[in-house]
């Protein structure tokens, strides 16, 4: 007598493998965090038209290059508390309520010094641009964007990436809606004028965050300090971080730094074009960052091969999105204007930047999970210096060409050490095991 398969049975073969594979819960937290991030990116490149036609090319330089130096010290302000938020409620089992309180505090305080350091460094750093600029953007990127980042990092400690994900990307809607108004309603567009309605809306986003993280994750944050522990282990994290974000926008500022206003202007908008590529890599390594940690706390080699298998799905992702872009990039000047022509070589020059960076994000995950964060900390070091020192003499020549070498070598650099290290932390804990064994 013959027996029939259960209709509801999911169905055998490669077909049945795609289907089981699909229903993981990695992949729909990918696929969540992945739609709400392209929703965010659309809003962040609707202002960058907005802006873009608006303002010339040194305008545009001045405003995107004193971002670019506010996300270089901001690793440093919240002290690398969204890191520790992580490791604490994911790794630990720590309590959500005292640790998202704590982190929030650490955010603001760290942010308030922040802005300090700005002001009184801006002269020598971003020369010219005016005082209100920047603490307007200090406050708004240093205070408010990263109580918006710490909750994100609150949602993915919890397992719930994708709503992290939609409060940022709420924040870049507020962001659409306040260069819609201020362009659209204001006659005479000005920096100053710009660089309040950022604020704006940066601090109404903050605020939403708060609301929103409460009613979906039932927070209920207790406001106190870092204990000394979390301050030492978020002070890796930051310098760690610090340090990527150093390679990764340092020659955005020193294109300000060296007076090439126009220059910074073209090469900040090239990267607002690539900055797409990023989004399903940071989905991917959004929804994995937990279970990084998971892994790390059990098994090196489980840890490497979750680090190489989603290393293939972004490299291959930001590889094919790097030859779109290559095809598309005549389409600028039709967009933003004529006065952005030059923008087409920058932007094809900088398509495989986000492959590199693909190329490494996930093996530095795993490297965080396993807890080398040394190790992390010295090759992101390493290879912010050598971008440094790169920028430092090619840029006064060769403007941002001189920029985007320094770049491409910078990341190249930071894929071989980062896959050497991760490879042989693999090995030695197989070896450990096998000796284990042996005796």
């Amino acid at each position: 007598m013959s027996t029939r398969a259960p209709s509801d049975a999911p169905p055998s073969g490669l077909r049945g493998r795609v289907a089981r594979a699909t229903q993981t819960k990695t992949v729909r937290d990918t696929g969540w965090t992945m739609m709400t991030e392209m929703a965010g990116m659309l809003s962040q490149f609707l202002t960058l038209v907005l802006i873009g036609r608006a303002f010339d090319t040194s305008t545009y330089g001045v405003f995107a290059s004193t971002v670019a130096f506010m996300h270089i010290i901001s690793p440093f302000t919240t002290v690398g508390m969204g890191y520790v938020l992580v490791q604490r409620i994911a790794g630990e089992r720590s309590d959500p309520n005292d640790e998202s309180g704590r982190a929030w505090t650490t955010v603001v305080l760290g942010g308030l010094a922040g802005t300090a350091f700005v002001v009184a460094t801006s002269a020598i750093i971003v020369p010219g641009v005016p005082l209100q600029v920047v603490l307007a953007l200090a406050l708004g990127e240093l205070i408010f964007t990263q109580i918006t980042y710490t909750g994100k990092f609150c949602a993915q400690a919890m397992e719930r990436a994708a709503n992290g994900a939609q409060v940022v990307a709420t924040v870049w809607g507020l962001r659409l809606v306040a260069a819609f108004v201020y362009v659209g309603f204001v006659p005479r567009p000005t920096l100053v004028g710009w660089a309040y309605f950022h604020l704006g809306a940066s601090a109404l986003g903050a605020l939403l965050t708060i609301i929103a993280l409460k009613r979906v994750l039932h927070l209920s944050p207790r406001v106190g300090l870092a204990r000394a522990n979390d301050v030492r282990t978020g002070l890796a994290y930051s310098l760690t971080i610090g340090a990527s974000y150093l390679k990764n926008d340092i020659d955005k500022t020193l294109l300000l730094t060296f007076r090439k206003d126009a220059a910074a202007g073209i090469y900040n908008l090239a990267y607002r074009v690539i900055a797409p590529l990023y989004v399903p890599v940071r989905a991917l390594a959004d929804s994995t960052f937990g279970r990084f940690f998971r892994e790390g706390q059990h098994s090196a080699e489980e840890t490497y091969k979750l680090a190489r298998r989603t290393t293939l799905i972004g490299a291959g992702i930001t590889f094919a999105g790097g030859v779109a872009i290559v095809v598309c990039a005549p389409l600028l000047p039709h967009i933003l204007g004529q006065k952005w022509h030059d923008a087409v070589l920058v932007t094809r020059w900088l398509a495989f930047v986000p492959t590199l960076v693909s190329l490494q994000m996930y093996a530095f995950n795993a490297l965080i999970g396993l807890g080398r964060r040394r190790a992390c900390l010295g090759i992101n070091m390493g290879s912010a210096l050598l971008n440094v020192v790169m920028n430092l003499a090619l840029i006064p020549k060769y403007d941002w060409r001189g920029a985007t070498a320094a770049t491409i070598v910078a990341e190249g650099a930071s894929v071989i050490a980062l896959w050497t290290v991760l490879h042989r932390e693999t090995t030695m804990h197989a070896q450990t095991r096998e000796h284990l064994r042996s005796v």
